[in-house]
This record gives C-alpha cells, sequence and structure tokens, in this order.
C-alpha cells in the first residue's frame, strides 16, 4: 500500500522541522 511511504514521508518532513524548531531557539 501507499499509505506507509506517505505516512513515512510526511513522518520525516515534519520530524526534521520539530528538530530544527527545538534547535533554533536553544542557540
Amino acid at each position: 500500500m501507499e499509505w506507509q511511504s506517505f505516512f513515512i514521508g510526511m513522518g520525516a518532513m515534519f520530524g526534521l522541522i520539530l528538530v530544527v524548531f527545538f534547535l533554533v531557539p536553544g542557540r
């Protein structure tokens, strides 16, 4: 099914944004 790859892509992008939001203010 394509849902699995779709969720993986969305999760990767969302995770990346969360990491940036957590690291930038920390500096």
